[in-house]
Order: C-alpha cells, then structure tokens, then sequence
C-alpha cells in the first residue's frame, strides 16, 4: 500500500514538473516574439520593416476583439491590415484556417449575424470593431465571392472552390442575373448587418430563421417587436468600439488615419501588441503593396471584368 502511495505521489510531481516546463516555455515564447517583434517592425523616424504574424496560440491570455463586416466588405485586407499592426494572426469565426486555425486567438473575424458568419466564440471576446463598406462596392464584390465558389450551398462545394478566391470576377451576365434576383434583399440585409451592431445585437429576425436571411416563410421583425440577441446579453457588449470605413482604409489620402483607429481600438489591451503610432503609415503602404509576397490575395488581386462594369440598372 505505501508502495503505490508513493508511486502515486511520484507520477504526479513528475507530472506537475513537466506542466511547470510547459508553462515556463510558453512564457520564454511569448517574451522573446514581443522582444523581436519591437524590434524588427518599427525602425524609428517612421520607418518600418513589415513582417509575417503568427498565431498567440490557445494559451494565450488576451483581451479579444472582433472583426465584424458584412461579407466582401473589404474584410481580408483589413485583416491583413491588423496582422501588419500587432504581429498577431487572424483567425476566422469558422475556424477554417487548417491547421492552425484553433491557434488564432486574440483577433477573429465574422460575418455574424449575417448568414455567411456564426457566434462560434461563445465569451471568449471582449470587443467589437465594425467594418463598413459602401455597398456599391460591397454587393458586387459578394457577388464575387459566391461566384469563385459556384454559388455553393453546403461545406463539399465550398472545400472543392475555396482555392481559387480572389482570383477571377465574373462576367456581367452572371453579375445581372444574381442583382435581378438578390439584390433589393441582399442591400436589406447589409443595412440591418449595420443596424444589428450599432444598436447593440438588437435582431431583425425571429429564432426560428436560424440562417437569418428573412426568406420565405420568414420576414423581417417589425421595429416594436425586436429584441436583443441573447449572444449580446450574456457573452460580449454588442456596441462597437469604433466604426472603419474600407473605402477610407483603401484610400491612401485617408488609409493611415484609419489604421490609427484601429491601433486604438487594439493597444492597451491585455496580451495585444500594437505598433507605435509613428510607424503606422510605414506599416500601411507595406500592408498595400500587392508585390508583398508574405500577404495573401485579396479583391484586388482578381482579374476579369472592371468593377465599374457591374452596373445597378
């Protein structure tokens, strides 16, 4: 008996050792990324050197934050844009990111609530940043999307396509069809995509309308009948921190001012690096060179039809 007591007590401290080592490690890690980060992003006087981001990893103790846009609102280069700004990779509400995906802690994105997103990190994030597009852009650009992945309506399809985003836009036929039969409900949805954030998760649709599209036998919920999504109520405040423009972000006039918003919004926060404020406009002209070849392709990568083509009448 006091032989397997001590056996016991001895697999045990051997186990707590190794968690000791484990935990040891992941602080060195975390301490020398911090260390080479400072110094390997900002070179002083605004000058920068852009760098790849990784993961925190699941570990990692951070206060969270949310990327919210309605789909192709600009989404993948304001990403990119946050990865260039704090060193830390972006994950996706999905976690369809193999195979580091559950790794990516710290900054997801989603599309939540609308149909393309899911509240897939229960509490686990703390704010959210909005992200608006002009829907000029922001529908034909979804279109787009749906298009490189043939319209597809289930997960095989999507995995069968998904490797050729952000390649090649659709011909205008394709676009007129797709505007003809989606379009007054496609601008509903990105306005209440808006709507749902700035008034704090207030829903525009029932709970039975679990994809919350409002198609048939569903509609949108009358303004006096709405009621705030209980993911707002209990799990994270629904209000944004800060709105961001994509059309400001995109524009090199206005593109380093809104970067700056969003390194507000991110430093200060626990676990979450954010470059100094002097080299943020260094850090988005690298961020916008699409000759950089540590960035992954975004909208403006495709080629085909000019967007000025897809026409609304």
């Amino acid at each position: 008996m006091m032989r397997t007591i001590k056996l016991f007590a001895a697999a045990v401290l051997v186990i707590l050792c190794l968690a000791f080592e484990v935990a040891e490690f992941n602080i060195m890690r975390r301490r020398l990324w911090l260390e080479d980060r400072g110094l390997s992003i900002n070179l002083g006087g605004g000058n920068c050197r852009w760098t790849s981001a990784f993961p925190l990893g699941s570990d990692a103790e951070v206060f969270g934050t949310i990327l919210a846009g309605y789909p192709a609102s600009g989404m993948r280069m304001t990403w990119q844009h946050a990865e260039g700004l704090t060193g830390i990779q972006v994950g996706d509400d999905f976690n369809y990111v193999p195979p580091d995906a559950l790794q990516r802690t710290g900054i997801i994105k989603t599309q939540y609530p609308h149909l393309e997103g899911i509240w897939s990190w229960g509490d686990k994030f703390d704010q959210v940043i909005l992200l608006v597009r002009n829907p000029r852009h922001a529908l034909p650009s979804y279109h787009t999307l749906l298009s490189e992945i043939h319209y597809a309506a289930d997960w095989e399809t999507v995995a069968k396509y998904y490797r050729d985003i952000f390649k090649n836009k659709p011909t205008v036929d394709a676009w007129i069809k797709w505007r003809d039969l989606l379009f007054d409900e496609e601008l509903l949805l990105w306005s209440k995509f808006i709507d749902y954030w700035m008034t704090g998760g207030m829903q525009y649709w029932i709970d039975l309308d679990f994809e919350r599209n409002l198609q048939w036998p569903f509609e949108l919920v009358k303004e006096n009948e709405r009621k705030q999504d209980v993911h707002c109520i209990y799990e994270m405040n629904c209000y944004p921190v800060t709105v961001l423009s994509f059309d400001r972000l995109f524009d090199p006039k206005t593109g380093p001012v809104e970067a700056t918003k969003m390194a507000k919004a991110l430093e200060g926060k626990k676990g979450m690096t954010v470059i100094e404020e002097e080299a943020i406009p260094c850090v988005w002209n690298k961020t916008m060179d699409q000759d950089n070849p540590l960035l992954a392709r975004n909208d403006f990568d495709r080629i085909g039809t000019q967007d000025s083509e897809y026409v609304f009448t």
